[in-house]
């Protein structure tokens, strides 16, 4: 088990925020996002990416449009 700290973007009319989460992944997941950033199948929400669907539902939650992440590190 690996844990990534993800960087992401949201905005709500006239506010931009950047926010970020250390989510606890399965080795796989977290190295396909480290590797592959946005890129990643996880990150498509055209291919139901569940960490893409996770983030815009926390920028949801918080009242914001979810724009998208920025960055992908190993939170050691």
């Amino acid at each position: 088990m690996k844990k990534v700290c993800i960087t992401y973007h949201m905005h709500f009319p006239g506010e931009e925020v950047e926010s970020c989460i250390v989510l606890p992944m399965e080795d796989k997941i977290a190295d396909d996002l480290l590797e592959k950033g946005m890129d990643s199948v996880h990150m498509m929400l055209d291919l139901n990416g569940e960490v893409a669907r996770l983030l815009r539902s926390l920028a949801d939650i918080q009242g914001y449009q979810y724009d998208g992440a920025v960055g992908f590190e190993l939170d050691e």
